[in-house]
């Protein structure tokens, strides 16, 4: 039998936490990757919320089978035995994919359920499988207290900005808005926000982690919390440098083109 672990954590803190959110795999064999039960993996996530479901199908072969299993807000296990059937229990469609689940979950406030239906299933009111008693939402703060609804109240416009970068200053315009969202049962809730709109990009190096996106990027637009306008500026400088160090310097031409006023 083989072992492999996987620590799901991200940052320098979470890895040290990695019996909190992780996966392993058991390969039994030598050709465990084709063999029926060759390889069970498990996955878990505490704290987490609460999900309890079955899984037919799917996988690479298109015949694993799953079960997830929830002690509500505290632990949630996922189990998978791949190619457990002898032949794909169903014939793969670009609508549903290989697999069915029949799950059940609390997410966001909310209840949701799926019957018999692809975990990855496309969504449109003709296929049967979206008809309300398959899958929903129940959402219950819309339930108790009413749908909630934006507002949108434009306070400023047009605000001349000047974003100084180490190569030089980048003009950009903002404009502040006030939002408001309010359930017809309930209190409303406001939030002030500036948008800052950037014509030209401030430039950053691509990611170059595919064929499109090799070329220099840039930022163009973003938006912060609150009317104040040297908050805003720092969050655009600060995003673009830690954009740079990420991904590397723009090219000069890029930086020239986008620095012509």
């Amino acid at each position: 039998m083989r072992f492999d672990f996987q620590n799901l954590r991200e940052s320098a803190y979470d890895k040290a936490r990695f019996w909190t959110y992780a996966r392993c795999w058991l390969r039994f064999g030598s050709s465990w990757h084709n063999r029926r039960f060759g390889q069970v993996c498990i996955e878990w996530h505490i704290p987490h919320g609460s999900r309890w479901g079955v899984t037919i199908g799917g996988g690479d072969s298109g015949r694993d089978f799953g079960v997830t299993f929830s002690i509500p807000f505290l632990l949630t296990l996922y189990v998978t035995v791949e190619n457990v059937f002898a032949v794909e229990p169903f014939a793969w469609t670009f609508e549903q994919g290989s697999a069915r689940e029949i799950a059940c979950y609390f997410y966001d406030w909310g209840f949701h359920w799926s019957i018999w239906v692809g975990p990855m299933a496309s969504w449109s009111r003709d296929y049967p499988w979206c008809r309300w008693y398959r899958q929903h939402t129940v959402n219950f703060p819309d339930v108790l207290f009413g749908r909630q609804r934006c507002t949108t109240e434009l306070l400023r416009d047009g605000i001349p900005l000047s974003i100084p970068m180490p190569e030089g200053v980048y003009a950009a315009t903002a404009k502040v808005e006030r939002r408001t969202w309010k359930r017809p049962r309930w209190f409303a809730f406001s939030r002030i926000e500036t948008s800052v709109d950037v014509p030209k990009g401030i430039p950053f190096a691509g990611k170059g982690e595919n064929s499109w996106d090799c070329d220099d990027d840039g930022l163009f637009g973003y938006g912060v919390t609150g009317d104040d306008m040297a908050h805003a500026i720092a969050h655009g400088v600060e995003s673009v440098l830690h954009s740079r160090k990420r991904y590397g310097q723009p090219s000069a031409d890029t930086i020239a083109k986008a620095l012509q006023h």
